[in-house]
């Protein structure tokens, strides 16, 4: 499959690198606040979106764009929620407490 410079959108598949360093290949789709898109992979088993920020995408995949599924998009939209409050209650804690952990 061919990786081109592109900008993300949603439908496509984009091509980012992981914290370990490995290429992965997903469709993305939702866009999220601050640059975060939300992908699923087509043959992916866990429903679960992945979140992925836009400094990671490393080009667009030469594939069928395709409109993702409102099931996709509604998943997508419980995980950037979620990602929200554990950002929060994380933040909450370190001004509390003075703690950095993760």
């Amino acid at each position: 499959m061919t990786v081109r410079p592109g900008k993300p959108r949603m439908g496509v598949v984009a091509a980012f690198v992981t914290d370990g360093g490995e290429l992965e290949l997903h469709r993305l789709v939702a866009a999220g606040p601050g640059g975060w898109w939300a992908h699923l992979g087509d043959n992916q088993v866990d429903p679960t979106p992945g979140l992925v920020h836009v400094n990671r995408i490393v080009g667009i995949a030469e594939a069928a764009v395709r409109r993702p599924r409102a099931v996709d998009q509604a998943r997508a939209m419980l995980r950037f929620g979620a990602a929200a409050v554990r950002v929060a209650s994380r933040r909450r804690r370190e001004r509390t407490t003075g703690s950095t952990r993760r």
